[in-house]
């Protein structure tokens, strides 16, 4: 009752022609009232004790709203309007009219209190950042039911940069709390973006631009979640539609770099391009499928920092022997082991998988592949994965021995791409639960 009290509070103030904060006052609502009201209200022991959706509903909108103030709503004094707004509009709050421009100094010349455009597109980009933080922080600490509440609600903000961040917030809540819920019940199987796909389907979304932002925020799970979400409608396509787009997948999955403290995220996506790439409808000798193939098994590799990631750096069968820092300095830090390890494996397949299909052998990605009766470079990653097993290396020796425990057995005999996929994603990375469900 007092979240929703509060919460209309929130709704209906300001009436008619609205009011201001300063962009400070308003910090001080976002980070001290609205994301603990969010958090409270939404949480799963407030679930349990009576779902009030209407009081639910607003504090999603207003979460939300906060993480993305418009332009052209920053006063001369740096405040901001506020008008009132039906909950079910996003981003609700902040759709307000512009203030009245500051008077004009004679001959034209602003105010000298307005500080000028530039200041205020400074001012307001501070806020965005700061307002942004605060309410990812808050929702990626949240509920599973916050995360699906954001995830109904955000497809519809103007700005995809705020929109995947939230998204990306909103599913590291989400799978993490449904991950460890599964382990307790010992459920393991079946995928977890069920629920998140189905929370995308209230709104429209406007797919190619939230991927662009997906890979340019580097927020490589709500990437995952758009793949899975246009995923749905590939079946339906015929082949000479499904390609065009199977393509446009993987070459954006070609462009997407892991986050540096979560480099394991990126993953299930570029696991999901390899498993397109592996469909019979992928034709090998189409060059725009060659083209992305080659796209993402560059990237894959240069991003992996698995040695030089120039034209002939595929064939490079050692990992590099440069320090991190050195190889970073291209950008983005030094990749963990894991991930290094994890890219060996998908180079592999991917060798195998379309020596095979330029061979004329077909299956799609339930075929099982022999890794160590590939092409040389096939084998050339498979033999850099056993060393890696038996190397002094510091980065290598702090491995989950579960991954090298069963390496030499998998590469040897025959296993499909979601075989490897299991047991990379649980092997190499056992804190991520939620990953090989992804």
């Amino acid at each position: 009752a007092p979240a929703a009290a509060a919460a209309a509070t929130l709704s209906g103030l300001g009436g008619a022609k609205g009011w201001h904060l300063s962009a400070n006052a308003h910090l001080e609502i976002v980070s001290r009232v609205i994301v603990p009201l969010a958090l409270s209200g939404t949480s799963e022991r407030a679930v349990a004790n009576g779902k009030n959706l209407t009081a639910e509903s607003v504090l999603v909108q207003a979460l939300v709203s906060c993480a993305f103030p418009s332009p052209a709503l920053m006063a001369a004094e740096g405040a901001l309007p506020f008008a009132r707004g039906a909950p079910s509009e996003v981003p609700g709050p902040w759709d307000a009219s512009p203030p009245r421009p500051p008077p004009s100094q004679p001959g034209g010349a602003l105010n000298i209190h307005d500080g000028g455009a530039a200041e205020r597109a400074e001012r307001w980009l501070a806020l965005v950042g700061k307002c942004a933080a605060f309410v990812t922080q808050g929702i990626a600490g949240g509920s599973a039911t916050l995360a699906l509440g954001v995830l109904r609600v955000v497809g519809s903000l103007r700005n995809e940069r705020v929109a995947t961040a939230l998204m990306e917030a909103a599913l590291q809540a989400f799978l993490s709390h449904k991950a460890i819920e599964s382990l307790a019940e010992a459920s393991t199987a079946g995928s977890l973006l069920a629920e998140p796909l189905a929370a995308l389907q209230d709104k429209p979304l406007a797919a190619d631009r939230l991927v662009l932002a997906c890979v340019e925020g580097r927020a490589p799970l709500a990437f995952r979640l758009l793949m899975a979400h246009q995923a749905q409608l590939l079946p339906s396509l015929e082949a000479v539609r499904w390609l065009p787009l199977a393509i446009a997948s993987v070459r954006a999955a070609a462009r997407l770099s892991p986050p540096a403290s979560r480099d394991f995220d990126v993953l299930p996506a570029w696991f999901a391009a390899v498993e397109l790439i592996l469909s019979d409808e992928w034709l090998v000798e189409y060059s725009a499928a060659q083209q992305a193939t080659l796209a993402i098994a560059k990237h894959v590799h240069a991003a992996a920092r698995l040695g030089d990631g120039g034209g002939g750096g595929l064939s490079a069968a050692l990992f590099d022997t440069r320090s991190d820092a050195s190889a970073g300095q291209s950008g983005g830090g030094g990749a963990s082991a894991g991930l290094k390890l994890a890219a060996r494996v998908l180079l592999a397949i991917l060798s195998k998988a379309t020596h095979d299909k330029s061979a004329g052998l077909h299956g799609g990605p339930s075929r099982p592949l022999v890794l160590l009766d590939g092409p040389a470079e096939a084998r050339a990653h498979a033999s850099a994965l056993v060393k890696a097993g038996h190397s002094a290396d510091a980065q290598f020796r702090s491995v989950p021995r579960a991954f090298f425990t069963a390496l030499e057995a998998m590469l040897a005999r025959p296993c499909t791409l979601a075989e490897w996929r299991a047991h990379v994603l649980a092997t190499l990375f056992p804190m991520a639960v939620y990953l090989p469900r992804v």
